[in-house]
């Protein structure tokens, strides 16, 4: 069984009877649907800079060319490799459950929350809209594009505390010792960063490792490699590694969506096959069911 744990919904992209016929295919048995942050942009030509990152990653005198390079914020949206990509600021949670609820034996989703523009208790409401259904996995926070200081969890977390559910995460630069922080001050909620911790990837993972509740997923082509992944799980073993896509950014098909088996075996080439079974099930069940 194969579980994406990270795919975002885009109507336009997913229509869910064919999504349906396309994991049959390609063998991905369930996927954890997250609202979208951005519209649609073409992943392909990031993936010679994201190369370049990760080369650079540990140099503090690179820190701010990369924060240049990938942290420009002009207006509504941020500008990446000289296109201005708008960022959207207020959760579309509904679309992504009506979703989920035409296959709800193949689909679960995040709440997807910001506490940017959300008071604590709009987020309460939101998250406990759907924390009752069978499909709800846990939340999302993506403080990268929403642009805020990864202390404003907090709230998020007093809500999710008494929910067992995870926290999923995409960091900003200058959080590493505010998530870690965080990690330690809520050891009952658990904490899933995507990207293989992106921006830190290996220079975290250390730090990681001395704490229970907290794990990476390997979304995405643009962010992860098979080498980046392949660390990943060497460093923190495979019961603290999900697999994730991080759809439909990826390998296209001729129609626009992603090539979903493509994508599992780029990731995954160099997991060995009885580190398999926990990362792309086992540990996504561990996390979301309630404990």
């Amino acid at each position: 069984m194969i579980i994406d744990c990270h795919y975002h919904y885009y109507p336009s992209e997913f229509d869910v009877e064919k999504k349906l016929r396309d994991m049959d295919a390609a063998g991905i048995d369930k996927i954890a649907l997250i609202a979208p942050i951005c519209p649609v942009f073409k992943s392909e030509p990031m993936s010679l800079p994201m190369r370049f990152m990760r080369l650079l990653m540990g140099k503090a005198a690179f820190y701010p060319l990369l924060k240049k390079l990938f942290c420009t914020f002009r207006g509504d949206g941020i500008d990446i490799l000289g296109e201005h990509v708008p960022i959207f600021f207020v959760p579309g949670n509904k679309a992504v459950f009506d979703a989920v609820a035409m296959a709800p034996d193949r689909l679960c989703a995040w709440v997807t929350v910001n506490p940017a523009r959300q008071s604590e208790e709009e987020m309460r409401r939101e998250i406990l809209e759907y924390a009752d259904r069978e499909t709800f996995c846990g939340v999302k926070a993506h403080p990268f594009y929403h642009q805020y200081d990864v202390t404003k969890l907090d709230a998020v977390c007093r809500i999710l505390e008494p929910l067992r559910k995870p926290l999923l995460i995409h960091l900003p630069f200058d959080s590493r010792d505010a998530i870690l922080a965080l990690v330690d001050q809520y050891p009952k909620v658990n904490f899933l960063l995507a990207h293989c911790a992106f921006p830190y990837f290996y220079l975290i993972w250390p730090e990681l490792k001395k704490r229970k509740n907290i794990y990476v997923d390997i979304s995405s082509g643009c962010y992860v490699d098979a080498k980046m992944a392949r660390r990943a799980v060497d460093a923190l073993g495979p019961y603290h590694v999900l697999y994730g896509s991080d759809g439909p950014y990826g390998t296209p098909n001729s129609d626009g969506s992603v090539d979903m088996q493509a994508e599992y075996e780029f990731a995954t080439k160099l997991i060995r096959a009885e580190e398999l079974r926990a990362i792309r099930k086992n540990n996504f069940v561990f996390l979301t069911s309630e404990q």
